[in-house]
């Protein structure tokens, strides 16, 4: 029970000898099904659940976080909970952080330094020099094809305009909206291009998601950056942050 229920497994009925066998529901013969016989899986697959990542040995694999933000530590909780059970023990934990190149070696051992007075036995730290880099175009020009339909194109109109043509479908994103958030959607571009290099053959990925503030990022927005930032990946993402209350206790000698 520890490790979870598995229900992955298809799910054998048997008919109770004592009672009177009841008609099998698919067979439309009107014929009773023999005591003890096992139900045709294909009548079960309503009540079957997928088997998931979650349900599997891992194997030396590699869960990999990426510590964008201080959010309390949640990001980097989260992970060492789960490399704890033991369908993920065999799994090494990376932490990418984003970094300097002409200061990655001090910065790699800060981070080290830091996560062993957390006490969570990260030791494999990866900098990430080149993650303000500026995407490719083909994957700019593929975020800007999702967010197109969505779009209201007010072509720069005042706040009341652009209100009025929102009538009916506040979800759209105003031109202006897309441009003082330009910024933010080429990161998350950037990023998925970060992850396809370094974490396509991982188990997990956890990763600090995007804030959204509202009323200057439209709901269809912050939806597109996430879609952008776990595209083509297949691995699982957990996106995860927290509210700066700090969840890790901090080791001092």
């Amino acid at each position: 029970m520890k490790e979870g229920l598995n229900v992955s497994q298809v799910l054998q009925a048997h008919v109770n000898p004592t009672f009177e066998a009841a008609e099998h529901p698919k067979n439309g013969t009107g014929s009773k099904a023999a005591p003890g016989t096992a139900v045709d899986p294909t009548t079960l697959a309503s009540e079957q659940q997928a088997s998931t990542i979650f349900q599997s040995e891992q194997g030396k694999k590699t869960i990999d976080i990426y510590w964008l933000f201080d959010d309390g530590g949640l990001t980097l909780l989260i992970p060492y909970l789960l490399g704890r059970k033991k369908r993920w023990g065999k799994c090494k934990i990376r932490v990418f952080v984003g970094g300097q190149i002409n200061r990655m070696d001090e910065e790699r051992k800060a981070i080290v330094s830091l996560l062993s007075k957390f006490r969570l036995g990260f030791h494999e730290v990866h900098i990430l020099p080149d993650i303000n880099q500026k995407p490719r175009p083909e994957h700019i020009k593929r975020f800007d094809d999702l967010i197109a339909p969505f779009r209201l194109n007010d072509g720069f109109k005042d706040e009341a305009t652009v209100n009025e043509m929102r009538q009916g479908c506040p979800w759209k994103i105003s031109d202006e909206e897309v441009d003082k958030n330009r910024a933010k959607s080429l990161r998350q571009v950037r990023l998925n291009e970060i992850l396809l290099d370094y974490s396509r053959d991982a188990a997990l990925i956890a990763i600090t998601p995007p804030i959204g503030r509202k009323g200057r990022c439209p709901s269809s927005l912050y939806m597109a950056w996430l879609e952008t930032l776990s595209q083509d990946l297949r691995p699982p993402i957990i996106l995860t942050r927290g509210n700066q209350e700090n969840v890790l206790t901090f080791y001092c000698q």
